[in-house]
């Protein structure tokens, strides 16, 4: 979506300027030795105070948007009031200039270009310093690069490619290419400030929705017979960008190979100190109660279903970690310092102490706390069915990891090929 829209402004009386600044203003028209062309020269200066944006004031706003083709003046005035010209397709409200200023820049945000006619050279620089005056920060920086349109078509330079060919007005352009010119009903911009005095500020109104209109048809043309070479010229400047970006990285390429070279000659030899780099946090890990049990599936404890709802699924980003036979060894001589358990299976006492064999980490090192599983582990050492028991730690997400990660690990089975039960606690720190 596209936003065009036209600014109209009114000049401050000139004696409510300071005595500098009426120096200023006319130091040129002061020096006419012709009292007559003197005069009206001065008389030129001060209706051109319309054009300065610390000498002028925006009145009115207008904003098309190139989707729906509806429009959005906004007009100052002390009255609250909002009308509507259903055969013009335009909404007009009335506010102060502050929030028309505002009201802009937060429909500028929400678009992808801004057409104008001459809008480069004044519309955009005057409502940008409006803006600065008044202490409203624009939402997007529509000043840049003279021949860059990735953001602001400026339609009179376009139709001039750029100053090469004579330049006209909007109303000049709207005869040439048939579109209804605002000013055919006789006003015009200059005439603009003898209106607000009037206290016409309606007819100002319309006459910038009327403007917005015909610069939008005016740029409808444009688009389909001269944007080609828009294209063009895009292309060229993507050409231009790469190579910038080419020539930029081999020069960050040599740079960054001549501070290597001079850290090896400047720098003395310092020994690293080589250690063991952990690339995840090792979890406390405890196997402990095993229930003395005639090795029977206790199913209605393990079977029921976890607190939290939960859908577990078998992630590829899951490492496998497989302990070593020294890490087994070191973990198998801890877990002697449990207690175990005997189990009765057929009358007889069996004493058997589970081992896991193979541990798998979540991937995900963000996690934080502490959570408690019941595992059902079958007769092949897998685990068959989980619990939770307990959790400090609150992102299901994080939840669902770790879940992945228990249900990959492996045990040492039973004797007899019996199903028994472990708690295992994993704590993240």
């Amino acid at each position: 979506m596209n936003l065009v829209f036209d600014i109209e402004t009114v000049g401050y009386e000139f004696d409510t300027l300071s005595e500098s600044q009426q120096e200023y203003i006319l130091r040129y028209a002061e020096q006419e030795k012709d009292e007559i062309k003197r005069e009206e020269k001065i008389e030129d200066a001060k209706r051109y105070l319309s054009l300065y944006p610390f000498t002028a004031k925006i009145v009115a706003i207008g904003m098309l948007n190139t989707k729906t083709e509806n429009i959005m003046v906004l007009y100052d005035s002390e009255q609250k009031e909002e009308w509507k010209n259903e055969e013009r397709k335009t909404v007009y409200k009335s506010m102060n200039e502050i929030d028309m200023i505002s009201y802009f820049w937060d429909c500028v945000k929400k678009v992808d270009k801004i057409i104008t006619f001459n809008g480069k050279n004044f519309d955009v620089p005057f409502i940008m310093l409006r803006s600065a005056l008044l202490k409203v920060k624009p939402s997007r920086n529509l000043i840049k690069n003279k021949y860059d349109s990735s953001n602001h078509i400026d339609l009179l330079e376009q139709l001039t490619f750029y100053g090469i060919t004579k330049k006209f007005n909007l109303d000049f352009y709207c005869h040439a290419f048939g579109i209804q010119s605002p000013k055919s009903k006789g006003i015009t911009g200059m005439e603009v400030k003898e209106l607000y005095k009037a206290g016409r500020i309606k007819d100002i109104a319309v006459y910038c929705g009327d403007d917005v209109r015909a610069t939008y048809n005016l740029y409808k043309i444009w688009n389909e017979y001269l944007n080609f070479a828009w294209k063009i010229f895009n292309k060229m400047k993507l050409n231009e960008d790469k190579y910038y970006y080419l020539r930029n990285v081999k020069i960050s390429v040599v740079l960054s190979l001549l501070l290597i070279i001079a850290s090896f000659l400047v720098l003395p030899n310092v020994k690293i100190n080589q250690r063991r780099i952990s690339y995840y946090q090792e979890p406390v890990i405890k196997l402990f109660e095993i229930p003395q049990t005639k090795l029977s599936l206790p199913a209605k404890t393990i079977s029921e279903q976890p607190k939290l709802n939960i859908l577990v699924d078998e992630p590829e980003i899951l490492p496998d970690v497989i302990l070593s036979e020294n890490e087994l060894s070191n973990s198998n001589q801890q877990l002697t310092n449990h207690q175990t358990e005997t189990i009765k299976a057929d009358g007889e006492n069996i004493i058997f102490f589970p081992q896991q064999t193979l541990e798998i980490l979540p991937a995900n090192q963000g996690i934080k706390g502490i959570i408690k599983f019941e595992l059902l582990i079958d007769e092949n050492g897998e685990v068959k069915n989980y619990k939770i028991l307990s959790s400090t730690i609150k992102s299901e997400e994080k939840i669902s990891e770790i879940i992945n990660a228990v249900l990959k690990t492996k045990w040492q089975p039973m004797p007899d090929g019996k199903e028994y039960i472990v708690e295992k606690i994993y704590q993240f720190n």
